[in-house]
């Protein structure tokens, strides 16, 4: 692939769609000020497909939720994120079933819930939070998602509710040996642990 004029190489990396902002947005920008003679390919998909482009050596590196662990991938956690149960201060209902994936619907059902008993599901945490805000209801959400909202007394924690982790992992492909790559690790590992508002 060609590079456009004042770019000595490129980078190609991607993220799940509910990571896209802001690690993934902040990382990108974190490269063009850090690493300005680079081009980036981004990649924005479910886990599956990012996982599948980085065994072919279409991707370089990815943020996901829930990595696969295979030969010549490198996994490590960058981020402890958590997934707590909030409700609309005016209205705690319906009960509202997000799909954060395989691994949450494991913890969700080991906690005795099941989600046919949520009168609306959502495949996207955005939409269900936006759908609580106006409508009212309860589920669980990321926490530093829902933070502001808590702060504003918009939401409040439901009490006794469990708590279920949802980890962030940085996975990258091991069998190359790329400077650039090493520092643009770097930086992302730096994003993640920056205080940062998180929008979706």
């Amino acid at each position: 692939m060609g590079l456009p004029k004042g770019h000595q190489s490129r980078l190609r990396i991607g993220s799940e769609t509910s990571l896209w902002n802001p690690l993934l947005v902040n990382w990108v920008s974190w490269i063009k000020s850090g690493i300005p003679n680079v081009a980036v390919d981004t990649h924005i998909a479910e886990q599956t497909t990012l996982i599948s482009a980085l065994e072919r050596g279409q991707l370089d590196a990815a943020i996901v939720h829930t990595p696969n662990y295979y030969a010549g991938c490198n996994v490590e956690q960058i981020l402890e994120e958590k997934l707590i149960r909030v409700q609309n201060i005016s209205n705690s209902e319906p009960d509202l079933y997000i799909d954060w994936g395989d691994e949450f619907e494991r913890q969700y059902k080991s906690a005795a819930f099941s989600r046919n008993q949520c009168a609306f599901s959502f495949d996207l945490g955005p939409a269900a939070l936006q759908f609580m805000l106006q409508v009212g209801g309860n589920g669980w959400f990321r926490t530093r998602v829902v933070q502001p909202y808590l702060e504003l007394g918009k939401v409040v924690r439901v009490p006794d509710a469990p708590e279920f982790t949802y980890p962030v992992y940085l996975t990258y492909r091991s069998k190359i040996e790329s400077p650039i790559l090493d520092r643009a690790l770097e930086g992302v590992r730096g994003i993640a642990n920056a205080n940062m508002p998180w929008l979706l």
